[in-house]
C-alpha cells in the first residue's frame, strides 16, 4: 500500500460533508502585483502558503471521518490549480504536471478551441453559447485555481470564505474570483431526483492507481505521486425536458407481465433513460425483490462465460441508450460497447432556485480524479454517440444521431425508438481542468520545502 498521508482529499475517499464551496480565482498579471512579498510569483506563493497549512489531505481527511460524530464543524479544504495558474508561479515548464496519454488536455483551458470539442463546446453551438459568463475564457480570463471547502455547518464555510478573502495577500494576487455553491442531497438524489446506487471504485489500492500521477523518487526508485489531474464541470439539469422525453418514451412501451415492485409505466420510462429507477433500484434488477435487490452495487451489465467473453449483453433489460451504461460501464472485457474508463467521481448537486419564473436553475458540478483527463474524454466520446447509442439524458451534440432504442416491454427483445433530446435535459455551463498536487509537491513549489515561513492565517 502506497503512503498516502500527503495524497489529495477527496479522492480516495469523499470527504462527506453536507454542504460545499467552490472557490475559482483569476490571479493579476504580474504587471498588476504590487507586494511586500515581491514579484507576482512571489506573491502568489505567499498567498498559497498562507492557505496550505488548511489543506485537507488523506491522512487528515481520514482522521475528520474517524471524529465526525464529535467534530461537525471541522471543515475540508483543497486546491487544484489550472495550467494557466501555474503560469503564474512556476517559471520552470519541467515542474509543470504533464497528463502522461495526452499532454493537450493540460497545455491549454477546457473551453480553449484546440480541445473544447472533446467536452461538446463546439466552436459557435449552442453549448458554447451556453457557457456562463464567470467561465469564459475571452481576453485571457481563463480561471487559475479552484478552492473547495466543505463542511456540514454551512455558516462555518462562509465565515472561513471571508477570511480567505479579506487577507492581504488575496487582495494583492486575486484579479477576480466567483463562488458556486452545493449541498448534498438527504437521500443520496442526483440533480433528476433519482437515488445514485451506482458506485465508484472503492479498493484504495485500485483508486490510487487510477488517479495518481507520479514521478520517480530519486531516493528510492519508487512511485513519488505528484497528486491527480481533476475535471470540473457545471451541467445544468432542465426537469421540463426530461418529463417530455420521459412522456414521449411512456407512450410506446407496455409494462411487463412479471412486476413484483408494482412500477408504473411513467416509472419504467424514466428507469429506461437513466438506467435505474429513483429509488435506486438498477434498470437491470426491475424484476428482483426488495429483499434481493441492493446486495451487491457492483454488477455487470453482461452475462459473462468462465474466460470473460460476453455471451449476453441483456440489452433487453437495460439498453445502451441508458444514462448509466453509458457513463458508467460496469465491464472490464474488450468490447467497444462496454469497455470500462475508469474514473473517479465526486459530483455535487447544485440548486439556486428560480429566476423570472423560469426552469428551477439545478444541476451538477461534476468532479472527477483521473490520472489521465483522457479517461473522461473517452468516456464523453462514448456518451456523445461514437459507438452509434448515445446517451439518452446526457447527449449534448445533436445531429442524425438523436435516436435511442428501447425494450418495448422490459426483457422482452421487441424495440421502440424515440427521439432523445438530451442536448435539452442537460447543458454544459463551465468548466476547467485542474492539478490537485499532493503536499510535498505544492510545498516544493511554493517554497515551503526550501523552509520558506507560512504565511499568517487568522483563524
Amino acid at each position: 500500500m502506497p503512503d498516502l498521508d500527503g495524497y489529495p482529499g477527496n479522492v480516495i475517499k469523499a470527504h462527506g460533508r453536507d454542504h460545499t464551496r467552490l472557490l475559482f480565482l483569476r490571479f493579476k498579471r504580474e504587471k498588476n502585483i504590487d507586494s511586500l512579498k515581491g514579484s507576482g510569483p512571489m506573491a502568489v506563493k505567499a498567498f498559497l502558503r498562507s492557505i496550505s497549512s488548511r489543506f485537507t489531505y488523506y491522512a487528515e481527511q481520514f482522521s475528520q471521518r474517524e471524529k465526525k460524530d464529535i467534530r461537525p464543524y471541522d471543515i475540508f479544504m483543497s486546491c487544484g490549480i489550472s495550467r494557466k495558474g501555474f503560469n503564474h508561479f512556476v517559471s520552470e515548464k519541467s515542474r509543470v504536471p504533464k497528463d502522461p496519454i495526452a499532454e493537450k488536455f493540460f497545455q491549454v483551458p477546457m473551453l480553449d478551441k484546440k480541445i473544447a470539442n472533446d467536452f461538446w463546446v463546439y466552436p459557435e453551438s449552442e453549448a458554447r453559447k451556453g457557457i456562463e459568463e464567470n467561465f469564459r475564457i475571452d481576453d485571457g480570463r481563463a480561471i487559475d485555481a479552484l478552492i473547495i471547502l466543505a463542511c456540514d455547518n454551512p455558516k462555518d464555510l462562509d465565515d472561513r470564505l471571508n477570511v480567505i478573502r479579506s487577507s492581504p495577500l488575496f487582495e494583492e494576487c486575486v484579479a477576480d474570483f466567483f463562488i458556486e455553491y452545493g449541498e448534498k442531497h438527504p437521500n443520496k438524489e442526483g440533480p433528476l431526483g433519482f437515488r445514485d446506487n451506482i458506485t465508484n471504485e472503492d479498493n484504495l489500492d485500485r483508486i490510487y492507481e487510477l488517479t495518481r500521477v507520479a514521478d520517480v523518487d530519486a531516493l528510492s526508485g519508487g512511485d513519488l505521486p505528484l497528486g491527480t489531474f481533476m475535471a470540473y464541470q457545471k451541467i445544468s439539469v432542465n426537469h421540463t425536458a426530461f418529463q417530455k422525453t420521459v412522456n414521449t418514451l411512456k407512450s410506446k412501451i407496455d409494462l411487463p407481465a412479471s412486476n413484483p415492485n408494482g412500477y408504473t409505466k411513467e416509472q419504467y420510462a424514466e428507469a429506461y433513460l437513466i438506467g435505474r429507477f429513483k429509488d435506486g433500484t438498477p434498470l437491470l434488477m426491475a424484476d428482483s425483490a426488495a429483499e434481493d435487490k441492493f446486495d451487491s452495487k457492483d454488477f455487470n451489465f453482461n452475462i459473462l462465460d468462465a474466460s470473460g467473453v460476453v455471451t449476453d449483453y441483456q440489452i433487453e433489460k437495460c439498453p445502451f441508450f441508458s444514462h448509466i451504461r453509458s457513463a458508467n460501464p460496469r465491464s472490464w472485457n474488450a468490447s467497444v460497447k462496454d469497455q470500462h474508463v475508469p474514473i473517479i467521481r465526486r459530483g455535487v448537486n447544485y440548486n439556486y432556485g428560480t429566476a423570472d419564473n423560469s426552469e428551477t436553475r439545478t444541476g451538477l458540478h461534476f468532479i472527477s480524479y483521473q490520472n489521465s483527463v483522457n479517461e473522461l474524454v473517452q468516456i464523453m466520446k462514448r456518451m456523445s454517440g461514437n459507438e452509434g447509442c448515445a446517451d439518452a439524458a446526457f447527449y449534448r451534440v445533436g445531429g442524425g444521431k438523436d435516436v435511442g432504442r428501447f425494450p418495448k416491454e422490459w426483457g422482452k427483445t421487441e424495440e421502440v425508438e424515440i427521439p432523445l433530446n438530451g442536448k435539452e435535459i442537460t447543458q454544459l455551463r463551465g468548466g476547467e481542468i485542474f492539478f490537485m498536487p499532493a503536499k510535498h509537491y505544492l510545498d516544493n513549489l511554493i517554497g515551503i520545502s526550501a523552509g520558506l515561513p507560512e504565511e499568517d492565517f487568522l483563524i
